[in-house]
């Protein structure tokens, strides 16, 4: 990479930047998590009392790659509880009083390839605010193809997006849409939300209930299949604590949230 220009000095203190970054094919790693490689143009000035770094970055290829391990019984439907985010005081000037303004774009795909998902999402952001609160607007959208596991089910993705929309801090706003098909029924699974307060939306075509559709996730059968291979005209009172404890709290948090939770019983 190159940095050039001129810093002004007075009193052996910086006192006036003007400089131009400009890099090329920059390789950046974060081990066991994420590649990436990039091209910058970076205009860096200011004075200590209003300092701005602005221009645009090119991502040329990147992969995310860690593992993701969620409780979902546990965290589907549950919000957090957001915690003020404690910055400690800058003492340099120029530092204190940064701000951004940056585009980021792309060249290839950025891929997240882990035991989540497989996704090609294609940014299109602009970075801005200070160094105390760096905040991101923009969409990044995600490639038809992809593929999101659920329950050792791979669910094609038909669309989706991350829109960063909230002015106050960096939050995304997830949409991303998917299908598999479970014998001949197709089971649609529909993520959306923000991090904090994820959803899952089940429907299915043929249509079924809510239950049918866990079942069939589950086990590739309907309820009725299971009453049937049981012999009975219902479902066992084990079966059924299994389906209203693990599975539908799982699937439709919501609907289950102020229940309490009993121990597996009967496992399919």
């Amino acid at each position: 990479f190159e940095l050039f220009g001129a810093i002004d000095l007075k009193a052996y203190r910086p006192s006036k930047v003007g400089l131009k970054l400009k890099a090329d094919d920059l390789p950046i790693m974060i081990p066991d998590t994420l590649e990436t490689r990039l091209s910058a143009e970076l205009d860096i000035s200011g004075t200590p009392e209003k300092f701005l770094i602005s221009g645009e970055v090119q991502m040329l290829e990147g992969k995310y790659y860690k593992d993701v391990h969620l409780n979902l019984i546990e965290s589907l439907g549950k919000k957090s509880r957001e915690e003020d985010l404690i910055t400690s005081e800058i003492p340099w000037p120029f530092l204190k009083n940064m701000e951004f303004d940056i585009t980021i774009r792309y060249r290839e795909p950025f891929v997240i390839d882990n035991n989540m998902a497989l996704l090609a999402i294609k940014p299109d952001f602009r970075i801005y605010g200070s160094v105390n609160q760096p905040l991101i607007s923009g969409r990044a959208e995600v490639e038809s193809g992809g593929t999101v596991y659920f329950q050792k089910k791979e669910f094609n993705v038909k669309k989706g997006v991350f829109d960063f929309i909230n002015p106050y801090k960096i939050e995304p706003t997830i949409d991303v849409q998917s299908e598999v098909m479970v014998r001949e029924w197709t089971v649609f699974l529909n993520v959306f939300g923000t991090p904090d307060n994820l959803k899952f939306n089940f429907f299915s075509d043929p249509s079924e209930r809510e239950e049918d559709i866990v079942s069939l996730l589950v086990s590739g059968k309907t309820t009725q299949e299971l009453i049937a291979r049981e012999g009975g005209s219902s479902l066992s009172p084990g079966q059924m604590l299994y389906l209203q404890d693990k599975c539908l709290p799982m699937f439709f948090p919501k609907q289950f949230k102020n229940k309490s939770r009993m121990p597996p019983v009967w496992m399919l």
